[in-house]
């Protein structure tokens, strides 16, 4: 019996380009150079007096803002077509797996028609080569996953974290603003208020900065490399699992046919569940 190219129909497997799609421009989102801002009045001194000039203030913060809302939604948006990305990833997968599937049937019935081919011996080496297959295919699926729900909630975490560094930066200023006009209305003096104004802002920035600070302490890109490395392991792990396996099957099968002769040869296109060599997502 001759197993030429055999493991054309043993294997599927999840190649290189498309393993690269497990991850991640997703920590681009994180690690951006374009976060939330502070509002800006140091450049641009309010001339005149302070308190006439307070609706000059209020629209400076407005305009941070809409800025702040841009970059927020740029963050959704970038995750967006990450996981789109994703999901296109995975349903050329799908038509991968399905042709590698296909072709390892189609050698197994064309071993099968053959006269001198025990068809109970060939029975049992084709569903324990199945079982192995879907072992490797269910571990595999289960390290992306896990890949890219760790992936999603550290891009979420921090997005929330700058939400909340960002909302607590505006209400300070708010705050600051609506002090300065109770003050101004109550007939304090407006450079009295504009000192005032200025040292709440400045608190305001200061723990902004901090905050940043530490939320940075941790950067993104640690949490990318363990995430990777789990991954790594666990497809690891399901790879050697398999061909351990592999190599018991065929040991078994030469024993059942030991009459007949038998030639095995690998096809690294279909018998390997590759770990990706990058950490981006197909972008």
């Amino acid at each position: 019996m001759n197993y030429k190219n055999y493991k054309k129909f043993v294997g599927v497997g999840v190649s290189g380009m498309m393993m690269l799609s497990i991850m991640s421009p997703a920590f681009a989102l994180a690690e951006g150079t374009t976060d939330v801002q502070s509002m800006d009045m140091g450049k641009k001194e309010v001339k005149g007096n302070f308190c006439d000039n307070l609706s000059m203030l209020e629209t400076r913060l407005t305009k941070t803002e809409d800025q702040n809302a841009k970059i927020n939604s740029r963050k959704d948006e970038a995750l967006s077509r990450i996981k789109d990305n994703w999901t296109n990833n995975d349903s050329k997968l799908d038509d991968r797996r399905a042709q590698a599937d296909a072709k390892r049937a189609s050698k197994m019935a064309k071993m099968g028609n053959k006269v001198n081919v025990n068809a109970v011996v060939l029975n049992t080496f084709q569903t324990t080569v199945d079982a192995l297959i879907k072992t490797r295919k269910d571990a595999v699926d289960a390290a992306v996953k896990a890949f890219r729900d760790g992936a999603t909630v550290s891009m979420n975490d921090r997005k929330t974290a700058l939400l909340a560094i960002t909302t607590a930066h505006k209400t300070a200023i708010t705050d600051a603003l609506a002090k300065a006009k109770t003050d101004c209305a109550g007939g304090v003096d407006a450079k009295t208020v504009k000192t005032n104004f200025d040292l709440a802002k400045k608190t305001a920035d200061q723990k902004m900065k901090t905050d940043r600070t530490t939320l940075n302490a941790t950067k993104s890109n640690d949490t990318q490399k363990a995430l990777m490395e789990t991954r790594k392991q666990a497809i690891k792990t399901a790879q050697d699992a398999f061909k351990t396996g592999l190599e018991q099957a065929k040991a078994t099968l030469k024993q059942s046919m030991q009459n007949q002769p038998t030639e095995i040869k690998g096809d690294t296109d279909h018998d390997n569940e590759k770990e990706p060599t990058g950490t981006h997502d197909g972008n």
